[in-house]
Order: structure tokens, then sequence, then C-alpha cells
């Protein structure tokens, strides 16, 4: 549950893997078949550590708040050390499971940065407060 005036008091722990998706070479060298899509798990590319910044209510749905958080992380993206700082929004979509959808910039301490887009789903682990995220991070292009 979140507390008023607790802001920046909930740490986390995000590791970044690099997913490969690659179309499935036998299925394309059949004429006619089904064209599968396989992702192979990647390689770590960075991990960061940080505290949100702030929440706020921005809509009552039918099943529930849409929440918008901010957060700050740093920590090392491709073994360079790097600030992230994102706002995303969030709403239940099942019990303890929520979908959401955010943008971002990292940015490197030499001051090189790049903008993204990300959409994920949570699924909150009962008891202890720990949760299960899965997503994808789509970098914007430069302006």
């Amino acid at each position: 549950m979140l507390r008023p005036g607790k802001t920046g008091n909930y740490p986390y722990h995000v590791s970044v893997f690099l997913a490969v998706i690659s179309p499935d070479l036998q299925s394309r060298a059949q004429p006619g078949s089904e064209r599968r899509i396989s992702i192979m798990s990647g390689e770590l590319i960075g991990e960061f550590k940080g505290r949100a910044t702030g929440y706020r209510v921005t809509d009552i749905l039918m099943n529930g708040p849409k929440i918008e958080a901010s957060f700050r992380q740093t920590g090392k993206l491709l073994g360079i050390d790097a600030i992230d700082m994102a706002t995303y929004w969030s709403v239940m979509t099942a019990p303890d499971v929520m979908y959401g959808e955010g943008q971002g910039v990292v940015r490197s301490m030499t001051g090189e940065m790049a903008c993204y887009r990300g959409t994920g789903t949570v699924k909150m682990i009962k008891g202890g407060g720990a949760c299960l995220a899965r997503g994808s991070v789509f970098p914007e292009p430069d302006p």
C-alpha cells in the first residue's frame, strides 16, 4: 500500500537483460508454414538501484485507480555509469496483476543521453511486497 508522505522510501533493484528476437529459420524455410518467433535469453547489459520519487492518481477506472509513478535510479548500462529517470502509469488488470506504460531518459555521466518508451506487466507476489515484472523497452529516435 502506498502511504502519503513516504515518497522515496521504496527502494528497488533492477537487472536489465538483452533479449534477441529472431525468426525461426526452419519454419521460414518451409513454404506455407507458419512463421514463428523465438525469443532467446540474452546477456545482462545493466543493473540499476533506485527509488520512487513521486506518485499520483490520474484517473479512477472500473477496475481501480490509474496510478502514475516517477523514479530515479543509478547504475551501469553496458559497463557505463548511468542515471535513469522515468515516469510510468499502471492499472490493475486482474487480482495482483498490473499493466503499465511509460517513458524515460537514461544519461551517462559524460552527458550521452537516450530516450525510451516501455510497456510491461507486473505480478505482485503475496507476502513481502515483492513483484515479478516483464516488459519491453523501445528506444526513441534522436530528435
